[in-house]
């Protein structure tokens, strides 16, 4: 399995996909902090490093979706697969090495945001207002995270011979994963209450008054709401790119039962797909 993890680890450096995301997120890496500090400048604001920071998320939910498609969509479309069983690897093996080089491209291509905002945007902005340790637990969040993402997206790879239907439906996906997390957000930030104007009947004059909001959550729906906000990839990355995580601990762990789930039924697909 080493030797296939290796050998696509080598196709991944060689792909021109690849490089033109890592130069992405390189340049959004670069832009983020010089337009925060031309707004601290222009406008009086005071944006630190951290606002932008984990903004890489949100956009990983989709640039690795990209990724995965391009990457493993040419595994059928150029015999791959049926090669490497032809030489004697396991099924398993295939999958599990196609996922850790689809792992290791994403973690690549988060650095490639990460390295120059950091070498920008603290000579620029200062150094973090979280201390040290929240940064790193909330990066081991999002590299489980990653983690998550990139079985789902694999898992659906590697069921799928046709190419462009893979890298079509796996950026659909990340985009369906996102409009979630963005809905059930703004489901939990709904105020309880509205303010709304009234007619005196008997003066005619308008006056203000304070109504309550019939899409509030309360009870028990809002924590299937919350709970669904903590689970689901979408939830997760707009908590992150935020920096508004109440617990890392539990986002990981239902990051990792999401991963197990996606990757066992996948594997299990996997092994009994006819390969044509």
């Amino acid at each position: 399995m080493t030797t296939l993890l290796s050998s696509m680890c080598f196709r991944l450096r060689r792909s021109k996909s690849f490089w033109c995301l890592a130069a992405f997120e390189g340049i959004v890496g670069v832009a983020f902090p010089i337009l925060n500090y031309r707004n601290n400048r222009r406008y009086l604001q005071e944006i630190p490093l951290d606002s932008n920071s984990f903004a890489f998320v949100t956009l990983m939910v989709v640039l690795s979706a990209v990724l995965v498609g391009l990457f493993l969509g040419t595994e059928y479309s150029d015999g791959t697969i049926r090669n490497k069983i032809i030489v004697g690897n396991r099924r398993r093996q295939i999958y599990l090495s196609n996922l850790g080089a689809a792992y290791l491209g994403s973690l690549f291509l988060c650095a490639c945001f990460l390295a120059p905002y950091l070498a920008v945007g603290i000579p620029l902005l200062g150094f973090y207002q979280l201390g040290v340790g929240a940064i790193l637990l909330n990066l081991l969040t999002a590299a489980v995270l990653m983690l998550a993402l990139v079985s789902i997206y694999t898992a659906f790879t590697m069921l799928n011979q046709n190419k462009a239907i893979v890298v079509a439906v796996c950026i659909l996906l990340g985009f369906a994963i996102l409009m979630v997390g963005s809905y059930i957000y703004a489901a939990l930030t709904a105020p309880e209450f509205l303010d709304g104007i009234s007619v005196d009947q008997a003066t005619g004059v308008l006056q203000q008054e304070v109504i309550p909001n019939p899409r509030y959550l309360r009870g028990a729906m809002r924590e299937v709401y919350q709970f669904f906000y903590d689970f689901l990839p979408g939830g997760q990355a707009i908590q992150l790119s935020s920096l508004e995580v109440a617990s890392p601990w539990r986002l990981m762990a239902y990051s990792l039962v999401i991963t197990l789930a996606s990757g066992a039924v996948g594997i299990c697909c996997f092994r009994r797909k006819d390969l044509k």
